[in-house]
């Protein structure tokens, strides 16, 4: 198993009849917007305004072993 989050680990969604792309690696969602990128957590904006998809990914990927160390 792979340590590290690419943009492979999440599935592209384009629902054209609400007209919102993003990539999803449940519970993890990131959001397409215009200039700029959002990430969210079970519908919960965590952190936004990332320039790139791979900003983003990498946010995810830091949110992710910062819940583990609080469960840990």
């Amino acid at each position: 198993m792979r340590s590290k989050l690419t943009l492979l680990d999440f599935a592209f969604v384009n629902d054209r009849e609400i007209g919102v792309l993003t990539y999803q690696h449940d519970p993890y969602v990131i959001l397409v917007g215009r200039e700029t990128y959002a990430c969210t957590y079970k519908g919960q904006t965590f952190s936004w305004g990332h320039e790139s998809i791979q900003a983003a990914v990498d946010a995810v990927a830091k949110h992710i072993k910062k819940l583990r160390g609080l469960s840990a």
